[in-house]
Formats: structure tokens, C-alpha cells, sequence
């Protein structure tokens, strides 16, 4: 795997009360939460970039008021015709 820099104050950690690792793990969550959000990735490949389990980047995603799913027009069609085939 590649890795990306990002250049930040050498006292940005103390300014927000974050250590270097806790920083790092900041920036991969927010990175991978973004991709996720544009539809760029998958939630399997975001979690891998988070470098958590897809499961708790599922939840992050909840946390972030980002949607786990997303499904278009036929997707929806479809998912209430089966609704309602069952009500």
C-alpha cells in the first residue's frame, strides 16, 4: 500500500489534544469516510484504508450522518414492490 503525506503544524497535536497516532488515525478515517461518501469506494476498501474492521467503519459512517447504503431509483422501486408483495 502507497502512502500519502500531509503536511500539519508541528504543534497541531498538542493544539487539539491528539497524539501523532491519534492524528494519523484521524486523517485515514476521514479520507476513507469521504471516498465512501462519493461513492468512489467501497465500505470494504474504506475500512481497509481506516484500517479498521468493515463493521466499525460501517458504524463511523452512522456517526457521521454518512449512509452505510445507497441505492438508486430502480434499487428503491424494486425494494418497495417486494414491501408491499409482503404486507
Amino acid at each position: 500500500m502507497r502512502a500519502l503525506e500531509i503536511p500539519v503544524p508541528d504543534d497541531l497535536d498538542l493544539a487539539i489534544g491528539s497524539s501523532h497516532n491519534e492524528l494519523t488515525q484521524m486523517a485515514r478515517t476521514a479520507f476513507a469516510l469521504r471516498l465512501f461518501e462519493l461513492g468512489k469506494i467501497t465500505s470494504g476498501r474504506a475500512a481497509d484504508i481506516a484500517g479498521m474492521p468493515r463493521r466499525r467503519f460501517l458504524l463511523e459512517t452512522a456517526h457521521h450522518g454518512i449512509p452505510s447504503v445507497s441505492w438508486d431509483e430502480e434499487e428503491l422501486a424494486a425494494e418497495d414492490a417486494t414491501l408491499k408483495a409482503h404486507s
